[in-house]
C-alpha cells in the first residue's frame, strides 16, 4: 500500500529528537512492506548543527519551506 505521511514534525538530521516517533512509525511500515512518502515543513531559520550527519532513509522525504 502506498502511504503519504503528512506532519509538521520530523528529525532533520541525525540524532535530531524533534518527531522521532514518526521516523520509527514509518520505518516499521516500511518493514512491513508499505511504500511511504512523507511530507514535512523545512524550518530555514533553524539549520542543523555543523557535525551533524544527514538524515538516511529508505521512503522520500520531501521538505516544503515555509
Amino acid at each position: 500500500m502506498k502511504i503519504l505521511v503528512v506532519t509538521s514534525s520530523y528529525p532533520r538530521f541525525r540524532g535530531d529528537i524533534a518527531g522521532r516517533f514518526v521516523l520509527e512509525w514509518a520505518t516499521h511500515l516500511e518493514g512491513l512492506g508499505h511504500e511511504l512518502e512523507v511530507l514535512t515543513w523545512h524550518a530555514s531559520s533553524s539549520q542543523p548543527a555543523a557535525d551533524s550527519q544527514p538524515l538516511e532513509t529508505d521512503h522520500k522525504v520531501v521538505r516544503v519551506p515555509y
